[in-house]
């Protein structure tokens, strides 16, 4: 592509400017590749919280505005199955206590014997990205150590374990210099976390190790050991040796000193490479602006995506700045995210998939009203079965259907309300209207009155659709029968 072709095509691409910002850097930085690849990456501790998927999310709008102006991208998802299990979480049996320190990918699933710990929250993960017509290319960091296709950067790292280990000490400010910077398994306990080096043999790669929990020696080799690098080694390996051009960078490893600064100075110095450009990303906050993270079993993807149509959780990210935190509630974000969407959906148009449009009757009727609609069951035309069956799970978790508590006056109200109703002969929005009139005359009520104490009833609400015309689209019986009390 030529320069003039590629400044004609993005100038007919309307995209929000955070994506046009970084697709600049990729491009200027690594025009001359033939293929762009774009990083993600994973710790499978639990289920994948809405707050790391800004990273997918990131990744994935960086690749389809790349791909817009006619360059070739891949995204890849990087599965760390192999970090050990840091805490009991509140949703493990405490049977797990005893698998701390364990690598995810050895443990077993408490919900699937079948598989492991961590390929039950990376499917689940895959599943809930489908949902969002995202397919990265998914790679397990125990298939990479298993293949042997980083057996020369783990001989080089741990035979100058002195020079690489200073020189992180010298960019991080770590005092860790006199620690080895592979993580060996235990072959009893499998522990990765309370495993020291003895003696590495650095002809073969066999290592003496010794286990705290154990208590005892072992024999073991590096290059079939299950164990891994340190983050700030395998970092940069995984860089060098899969061609990273960009990659989301949470803000904590971003931060000066921090793990990306230090694989960056570790890569360049001793693998010979140049850092990819990090697309540097804040945290997703809860309204009460509290962080969420996986310990404190927060809002997860899969509860996201079974909730919120893709369209919405696509304008949620991707109108973002990464550089900004997103505030967000499960259950309370739903109506302005719409109306977000709504307003920006010509900036989405080139940077979202096919198949995540928002049913067109959003942009003919309210929110509130769509809302009401759903929750008695009337019949909406253009609107997609999936934004259907997801409006309706968020209405079943957030409507929780408290009983609506009614004054004598209020209940009196409804019995005449229901009553009356029965006497209308030809059920039509005119005539309900006309019954709505008699009754305001004649018991000296405003029709507002008397519609804020339906809305208050059928609802639990303070607005919603014309009434009249709502009533008209339901069978007369079942308009008496919600109307009528029971006592």
């Amino acid at each position: 592509m030529t320069e003039s072709e590629q400044s004609d095509t993005k100038d007919n691409i309307a995209e929000p400017s955070w994506v046009t910002e970084y697709t600049d850097q990729i491009i200027n930085e690594f025009g001359d590749e033939d293929v762009f690849n774009i990083a993600t990456g994973i710790s499978l501790s639990g289920p994948v919280h809405v707050g790391h998927l800004r990273e997918f999310m990131t990744g994935a709008v960086v690749c389809n505005s790349l791909q817009n102006k006619g360059y070739k991208t891949e995204l890849t998802a990087f599965a760390d199955d192999m970090d050990p299990l840091k805490h009991k979480y509140d949703f493990l049996p405490d049977e797990y206590k005893n698998y701390i320190g364990v690598p995810l990918y050895l443990i077993p699933s408490h919900l699937d014997e079948n598989i492991s710990y961590a390929d039950f929250y990376l499917n689940e993960l895959i599943d809930s990205l489908a949902e969002l017509k995202i397919y990265p290319k998914i790679i397990k960091s125990s298939d990479i150590y298993n293949s042997g296709r980083y057996n020369n950067y783990l001989n080089f790292v741990m035979k100058n374990k002195d020079e690489v280990l200073s020189t992180l000490g010298d960019i991080s400010g770590s005092e860790k210099r006199d620690v080895w910077p592979f993580k060996f398994v235990c072959p009893e306990c499998h522990s990765s976390t309370t495993t020291n080096v003895l003696h590495f043999d650095e002809t073969n790669g066999d290592t003496d190790i010794y286990c705290k929990k154990c208590e005892d020696q072992y024999k073991t080799n590096i290059f079939d050991n299950g164990g891994k690098l340190m983050w700030r080694f395998d970092w940069p390996v995984r860089w060098k040796s899969f061609n990273i051009h960009a990659e989301p960078v949470a803000q904590d490893h971003a931060s000066k000193g921090g793990s990306y600064d230090s694989s960056s100075v570790i890569l360049r110095k001793f693998f010979h490479g140049r850092a990819p450009i990090p697309l540097k990303y804040s945290w997703v906050k809860s309204r009460e602006k509290t962080d969420l993270h996986t310990k404190t079993g927060v809002t997860s993807v899969k509860q996201l995506v079974d909730l919120y149509p893709p369209s919405i959780i696509w304008s949620m990210y991707a109108l973002s700045n990464p550089s900004k935190p997103i505030y967000f509630d499960l259950k309370e974000s739903l109506q302005d995210e719409v109306g977000e969407y709504i307003k920006q959906k010509p900036l989405l148009e080139s940077i979202t998939p096919l198949g995540v449009e928002l049913s067109p009757v959003f942009n003919e009727i309210d929110f509130n009203t769509i809302v009401s609609f759903i929750k008695t069951g009337r019949p909406l035309k253009n609107i997609s079965d999936q934004d259907y069956n997801k409006l309706k799970k968020w209405i079943d978790l957030t409507d929780i259907n408290e009983e609506v508590t009614l004054s004598k006056d209020e209940k009196d109200l409804m019995k005449i309300l229901s009553i009356r109703f029965n006497d209308i002969d030809t059920w039509s929005t005119g005539q309900i209207k006309r019954k709505f009139e008699e009754i305001s005359k004649e018991y000296k009520i405003s029709i507002k009155d008397i519609s804020q104490l339906l809305y208050k009833y059928l609802f639990s609400e303070t607005s919603g659709p014309n009434i009249p015309a709502y009533f008209a689209d339901l069978p007369k019986e079942e308009v008496i029968s919600k109307l009528t009390i029971k006592e």
